[in-house]
């Protein structure tokens, strides 16, 4: 489980508490007060579920990395968790401190070799200047 408690830990502590669950029971057929024990008892019990729930949502939220989300309105990276504008390349959101996977986007944008200065100097429209890749894809066979 990787949480407050290991596996055994939690089936113990949980079989404990059955059987103070049934101790409070039979304690409160016997004595009728105003004050019940098995309601307490479940109360504790469902607090270890919600802790152990808490943890692992706290690890999936702090450990756990998820791709950024892009705002193409307002061109910039938003935090996938708490959808607040976020630095590019910072690890983690500084508004809630998601993790933020930047490896994916990384491998996606295109790696652009810059223009030589012929090539900026003669502009995209003369195919017969320049020795780039781009140019030669963009024309028909006969030209090149």
């Amino acid at each position: 489980m990787n949480s407050v408690f290991t596996d055994e830990e939690h089936r113990i502590l949980l079989a404990a508490l059955e059987r103070e669950k049934q101790v409070c029971r039979e304690y409160d057929q016997e004595h009728d007060s105003e004050n019940k024990l098995a309601p307490i008892v479940k109360r504790i019990e469902r607090k270890v579920y919600d802790l152990q729930n808490q943890d692992a949502d706290l690890k999936r939220h702090f450990l756990a990395a998820e791709e950024p989300e892009w705002d193409p309105e307002n061109r910039f990276h938003r935090c996938p968790s708490c959808r607040r504008r976020i630095h590019e390349y910072h690890g983690f959101c500084k508004h809630c401190g998601k993790k933020i996977d930047w490896q994916p986007l990384m491998r996606r944008r295109e790696r652009r070799r810059p223009r030589s200065a012929v090539e900026r100097k003669a502009g995209n429209d003369d195919p017969t200047v320049g020795n780039s890749k781009r140019i030669r894809e963009r024309l028909p066979k006969q030209q090149v």
